[in-house]
C-alpha cells in the first residue's frame, strides 16, 4: 500500500522530499494504514478523540463506552531496550528504527517504541502529535501495546460522552481546532449560528 501511495502521490505533480519515515508519516496523515499509531502529548486532545461525536451513520456508537489511553513513553522505550528511554526522532538516520520499516522487520523481534516525527504536517502540530511504531503484527500478539505496563486505560461511560464534549468545546477543543480545516471551521460556525446545511 505504501509503495502504491508513493507512486500515486508522485502523479499529483507535487515534489516530496521525504525519507522512508517521512513517507510513512505522510501516508498516516492521509489515513493509509501504517506501522504508526497516533498519540497526543495533550490529555485534552486524547480525551477529545475518546469521546468524539460519531457521524450520523454511526450514531449508536455514542452509547458505547470510550477509552482514554495514557502512554508513558520513557517506560515503553526502556522496555524496548533504550537505556535513557528518550523519545526517538522518526528518521532514516536512526538505524535502530530500520527494523520497524516494512520489508525490514523479518528478523529480530522488536517491541513497540515511542517516537516523534518531524513536524512536517499541520495536523501533527495542532494535535501535539507523537507516535508509537511497531513491527508487522504477529499472530501471537496482534496488539502488543495493550499488554504493555507503559500503557494505562481509563473507561469513559458512553452516557458521559456528550457532557464531556460540551466541556471540551467550552475549553476550545472541537473539530475545528483539532483538524483546523475550512470545512470543519464552517461546520462550527453553522452550529454556533443555528444554521443548517
Amino acid at each position: 500500500m505504501l509503495a502504491r501511495f508513493r507512486h500515486e502521490a508522485a502523479a499529483t505533480g507535487l515534489q516530496y522530499g521525504f525519507d522512508d519515515w517521512g513517507w510513512i508519516a505522510f501516508a498516516q496523515h492521509h489515513e493509509l494504514p501504517t506501522r504508526l499509531l497516533d498519540w497526543s502529548q495533550s490529555p485534552l486532545v486524547g480525551l477529545f478523540f475518546a469521546v468524539e461525536e460519531p457521524d450520523a451513520a454511526h450514531k449508536s456508537e455514542d452509547s458505547r463506552d470510550g477509552t482514554l489511553f495514557i502512554l508513558n513513553p520513557t517506560k515503553l522505550n526502556r522496555d524496548a531496550g533504550d537505556a535513557d528511554g528518550n523519545l526517538r526522532l522518526l528518521s532514516s538516520s536512526d538505524e535502530d528504527l530500520d527494523k520497524y520499516l516494512p520489508g525490514k522487520d523479518g528478523g529480530i523481534q522488536k517491541t513497540p517504541r515511542a517516537v516523534v516525527a518531524p513536524l512536517l504536517f499541520d495536523r501533527i502540530r495542532f494535535q501535539a502529535g507523537t507516535f508509537t511504531v511497531e513491527q508487522k503484527p504477529r499472530r501471537a500478539d496482534p496488539e502488543p501495546l495493550r499488554g504493555s505496563a507503559a500503557v494505562r486505560a481509563f473507561n469513559i461511560p458512553g452516557a458521559a460522552k456528550p457532557h464531556i464534549r460540551t466541556q471540551l468545546d467550552a475549553l476550545g477543543f472541537d473539530e475545528s481546532t483539532i483538524y483546523r480545516d475550512l470545512d470543519r471551521i464552517s461546520q462550527r460556525i453553522k452550529k454556533n449560528y443555528g444554521g443548517s446545511s
